[in-house]
């Protein structure tokens, strides 16, 4: 099947130079004469030359009355060469909600060290100062970043990803060594950047879309990290945590040092659930669980099993209230949901009371950690977002993919998750996975698409 993904259109067509509410921008031809351009209500309406956007010109015209009781400019422009102008009424004219002093943060000086850089809205980092501090204490060179910074020093003032692309890359290059390895995103995305669809969630840290061989545009943290140019190999660790506001960033850093801070026994289990879909699904949970070291005890919930699939569900919170270090999901999905049966999405996490061993999850299926959905969190975003409960960490896909790389993928994750021995970074766990997986013969699109929502600094708990 074909997929044809449409930029824009444009039309050309001749119409009367009318102002419509007031205002009209319009483009003449070489070498006019005389315009006209009317429909104006007042007598004092302003006329700029904007043929270059980044110095307009005002003009004088001559201004006079129509029979309506509306009015029109005249002016002439004998240039050789197609002009632009725009004409509005002075009420039309926009000035800015609020103007402040900015103080550059020197992003791009050369001095500057870190091996763990915190990027947020400047309105966001006194709630995440808790989260830089215990990295601190264990070691890290931090370094809390407010976005707004990176867009005036790398972006020119444009809340755009490439300006954190080109920061990321600047300090990789020319910051003291160790150059940044973990880089944690603190705050909500939105493809709707402008909000026009009017859900009220914000771009708090602008998500990347790339085109992705099976769903076109996607959501792209990797995209971030890959700075050589050259192929999607990450150059450094990135995770991301969803936030829409100070509150929300409280509760999720309280989270993260909650974990790190237990003394608790870990119990030794690992979920394993399979949708009933296809076979392959409960083939690869049979063989994950082969990579258990002999101290971790394999947890099965596979839904060929069922015929009542709120049973299903119920087990799977039950496996998870009693304590899993780590919950393997392999099967459909899409953003909110696993398997066609919905059996786990958000409407299931209050039901969760695991604070006291909160799991890590792996999310082998398509969109789980969808994270830059208008209105809504996906699934990843969702059970680690929960106060008290739910995950650590989710290592999902924002797009689609093929069961035979999520295999591959599943194998090298089990296989650094537990091979280490404990207190590994889930990050580096994530980042080792995918590439040796795209090594193996996995798709780029793997590469781009799964994505760690979770700290990436953040140190797995293994039983004893």
């Amino acid at each position: 099947m074909d997929t044809v993904l449409l930029n824009f259109f444009e039309v050309q067509y001749w119409r009367p130079l009318q102002a419509v509410g007031g205002q009209l921008a319009f483009t003449i031809p070489a070498n006019s004469s005389q315009v006209e351009v009317g429909g104006f209500p007042g007598v004092d309406t302003l006329l700029l030359d904007v043929t270059n956007p980044n110095n307009a010109v005002y003009i004088a015209p001559s201004i006079g009355a129509d029979a309506g009781g509306t009015f029109h400019i005249l002016f002439q422009d004998p240039s050789p060469n197609p002009k632009t102008y725009f004409a509005l009424s002075p009420n039309l004219v926009q000035t800015p909600s609020s103007m402040s002093t900015w103080q550059p943060g020197l992003l791009d000086n050369a001095s500057n060290a870190a091996d763990y850089v915190l990027i947020t809205p400047r309105a966001f980092l006194q709630a995440a100062q808790p989260l830089c501090d215990l990295r601190k204490s264990q070691g890290l060179q931090v370094k809390a970043v407010a976005v707004e910074d990176i867009y005036n020093e790398f972006g020119y003032g444009f809340p755009v990803p490439d300006s954190i692309k080109s920061f990321l890359g600047y300090a990789s290059q020319n910051w003291i060594k160790p150059a940044p390895t973990y880089v944690l995103l603190l705050g909500d995305a939105t493809f709707d950047y402008r909000n026009r669809m009017g859900t009220g969630k914000l771009s708090q840290v602008p998500a990347h879309l790339s085109i992705t061989d099976q769903l076109g545009l996607t959501p792209d943290d990797n995209w971030f990290v890959a700075l050589d140019g050259i192929d999607q190999i990450p150059s450094m660790q990135i995770g991301r945590l969803p936030s829409a506001n100070p509150g929300q960033v409280t509760q999720v850093v309280q989270k993260i040092l909650q974990y790190e801070g237990a003394t608790n026994a870990v119990t030794p289990n690992s979920l394993f659930v399979a949708d009933n879909n296809s076979p392959t699904f409960q083939t690869d949970c049979e063989s994950f669980a082969m990579l258990l070291p002999t101290n971790v005890t394999a947890k099965k919930i596979f839904l060929s099993q069922y015929t009542n699939f709120t049973q299903c569900t119920l087990d799977i919170v039950s496996a998870i209230n009693q304590g899993t270090v780590l919950t393997t999901y392999v099967g459909h999905g899409d953003v909110t949901d696993w398997a066609g049966e919905q059996v786990f999405n958000a409407s299931y996490i209050p039901l969760l009371n695991n604070a006291s061993q909160l799991t890590c999850m792996l999310m082998l299926n398509c969109e789980n950690a969808w994270f830059a959905m208008p209105g809504e969190y996906s699934l990843a975003e969702s059970v680690v977002g929960a106060q008290g409960r739910g995950a650590i960490a989710a290592f999902g896909s924002s797009g689609l993919g093929y069961e035979w790389e999520h295999n591959l993928l599943g194998t090298h994750f089990l296989s650094l998750f537990f091979g280490g021995g404990g207190n590994a970074a889930i990050g580096a766990i994530c980042t080792q996975a995918k590439v040796a997986a795209y090594k193996d013969g996995a798709t780029a699109d793997l590469l781009r698409t799964f994505t760690l929502i979770g700290d990436p600094a953040t140190r797995v708990k293994l039983p004893k």
